[in-house]
């Protein structure tokens, strides 16, 4: 939250410069004010699929779990996913560490969020919790960006337009914003609260504008790492 909150300020106070850019954003602006924000591509492009690490210590309960949030582009290659143990540890030693491996394959292009979580099977709430938004080009070249904080989003719809196939949202971080949904996805509700899932880049000035890639307040069908 405190880098989103980094991030608008940024947003607000660019006025005059056409690009702004720090590590992990590319913002385009104008004399107007800004008008988008991007985000950078947190793993270099791979053909036809790539996979993530993170770090684990299975032998204490603790497992990655993933599952598909969003998008049909990539899906996971479960032979080629697993658990590592470090090379010189004794495997079964409790507390010994390792390495989650996830293999993401490009199926088409397009983009697909995921959703991992690292927490035991007895306990309710994560430990820890990122959402990935995996983009595959014409090409078939993949890579990975890291939404998180900045493409995820929940809130109540205080608005429908159905003729532009979106929504005013009501979120506890950026205010209103207005949320276009594909046009083969059903529009929630008024007055319903709910999760959007999106490609992290919104369009500006305030309210903000994003793509919906899904929307949901349920998170089901989740692969382990074993």
């Amino acid at each position: 939250m405190q880098k989103l909150a980094l991030i608008m300020a940024a947003l607000m106070m660019l006025v005059t410069r056409a690009v702004t850019e720090d590590a992990d954003h590319t913002i385009i602006g104008g004399t107007d004010g800004p008008t988008a924000i991007y985000l950078k591509k947190t793993s270099e492009p791979a053909f036809g699929s790539i996979t993530l690490s993170f770090d684990a210590n299975i032998t204490t309960g603790y497992e990655w779990k993933a599952s598909v949030v969003g998008g049909d582009s990539v899906e996971i290659d479960m032979d080629g996913s697993g658990y590592r143990v470090v090379p010189s540890a004794d495997p079964l030693a409790c507390g010994t560490g390792g390495t989650c491996i996830f293999k993401l394959n490009a199926l088409k292009p397009g983009e697909s969020i995921f959703r991992f979580t690292y927490s035991r099977a007895w306990e309710n709430e994560p430990i820890q919790e990122l959402y990935m938004l995996a983009v595959v080009e014409d090409d078939l070249l993949i890579y990975t960006v890291d939404v998180t904080e900045t493409g995820v989003y929940d809130g109540t719809v205080t608005h429908v337009d159905a003729a532009d196939h979106s929504v005013t949202l009501s979120t506890g971080r950026l205010g209103e914003v207005t949320a276009r949904f594909n046009e083969k996805d059903e529009l929630p509700a008024q007055g319903e609260r709910i999760m959007v899932y999106t490609n992290g880049t919104m369009i500006m000035p305030l309210p903000a504008i994003v793509d919906v890639i899904a929307w949901s307040s349920l998170f089901s069908d989740e692969t382990g790492c074993q």
